[in-house]
């Protein structure tokens, strides 16, 4: 009986260790694998759901030879109409989920929002926020 005591206290202390050495973020090839998964949780279920309306558009687009920035430059009457051609095109698409599959497949998705969130807010207080971020 002392044993097992002894043992739960140990591997209790051993864990604990671990869990603070670990909340710390220090390792930075962790924390990238860390940050990683999160951008991947991050649009885990709304890759499924995609809307292929900007697809669309920029299929459009390329296809008449326009650039994004020539496209910028429209008239927003014009683009408007760009945008129900390609919305038009966007609801003739068959779609893949059921409004019932596609509700379930986002509360799936709020769950890993949430805790995603939750761990990006540990993370930032722990570490604080990235201020010397490449610029892409």
């Amino acid at each position: 009986m002392k044993r097992s005591i002894l043992v739960a206290i140990a591997l209790s202390c051993i864990l604990t260790s671990c869990k603070k050495k670990a909340q710390g973020y220090k390792d930075e090839d962790t924390l990238c694998q860390l940050i990683l998964k999160i951008y991947k949780d991050d649009q885990k279920y709304r890759q499924m759901m995609d809307d292929p309306f900007f697809d669309i558009l920029d299929s459009i687009q390329k296809a008449e030879g326009i650039s994004n920035k020539e496209y910028r430059s429209f008239s927003e009457k014009k683009q408007l109409a760009y945008g129900e051609i390609a919305r038009a095109i966007a609801n003739k698409r068959e779609k893949k989920y059921t409004k019932k599959q596609e509700d379930s497949l986002m509360q799936l998705q709020k769950v890993l929002d949430i805790k995603n969130t939750k761990l990006l807010i540990d993370i930032i207080t722990k570490r604080g926020f990235p201020n010397d971020l490449p610029i892409v």
